[in-house]
């Protein structure tokens, strides 16, 4: 019944109404917030022109050892022997505009958050579009998929100038930030309360002593101060 209300509520308010200039909106509710008591996720795509969204549903598949995943720019990743089913959620020809739900009840839809990144490492080109999918596929948990997403980007790099993966199922939901490159952080959404969260990122303190809230490159904080974005201090 859990995953229920939370498939009912992606679908209700996940929607493709386009406005120039506008940037994807996404709302997570916390259990205890919840008169449902699940998590719930809503996700308004915005992406600049004229789109239908297109609902796969792809089924639970086996595969064979060795089978490799090719990414848009060259690299490659191993694939798992038994991939999960899901529904997926596509914009055609909108390369980060794609939603997922999977058969446990994981949700992964994401916002545009444009980082000051300039270069970013990359691996083999990096990954980007893909990273959903992959972990849509593997995913057992919210927070399964927030640790699979943030080993491929540790791996890889992210190509996208930045963005705000928006992760949760039944019991928990997750916000995870991501730059240009190789570091991200991702932050629980408290039981008790609701996050907000459009194009811009949110989480402003970090405490990777505190793993059941927070997960994340742990050189993320030499790597912000180097770059001048922040200073250490309380919470850093």
């Amino acid at each position: 019944m859990k995953k229920a209300i939370l498939f009912l509520t992606i679908i209700i308010f996940w929607h493709a109404s386009i406005f120039p200039g506008d940037d994807c909106f996404t709302i997570i509710v916390g259990k205890e917030a919840s008169n449902t008591g699940s998590v719930m996720i809503a996700h308004n795509e915005d992406d600049q022109g004229d789109y239908f969204v297109n609902v796969h549903k792809i089924p639970e598949s086996a595969h064979p050892a060795m089978e490799m995943i090719k990414l848009k720019n060259g690299g490659s990743v191993r694939q798992v022997l038994h991939t999960i089913g899901f529904l997926w959620l596509q914009i055609p020809n909108a390369e980060f505009g794609d939603s997922y739900f999977n058969e446990h009840g994981v949700v992964i839809a994401s916002n545009s958050c444009p980082s000051k990144e300039e270069a970013g490492e990359l691996t083999n080109g990096g990954i980007g579009f893909a990273l959903r999918r992959i972990v849509a596929e593997r995913a057992a948990t919210a927070r399964d998929a927030v640790k699979l997403a943030g080993n491929l980007v540790e791996t890889f790099g992210y190509y996208s100038p930045g963005r705000t993966l928006c992760i949760a199922d039944a019991d928990e939901g997750w916000i995870m930030h991501i730059v240009r490159g190789k570091h991200w952080i991702a932050r629980r959404v408290p039981d008790d309360q609701v996050a907000v969260i459009a194009n811009r990122y949110t989480i402003d303190q970090l405490d990777f002593a505190n793993g059941k809230n927070f997960i994340g490159t742990r050189s993320v904080i030499d790597y912000a101060v180097k770059k001048g974005w922040t200073k250490r201090g309380n919470g850093n």
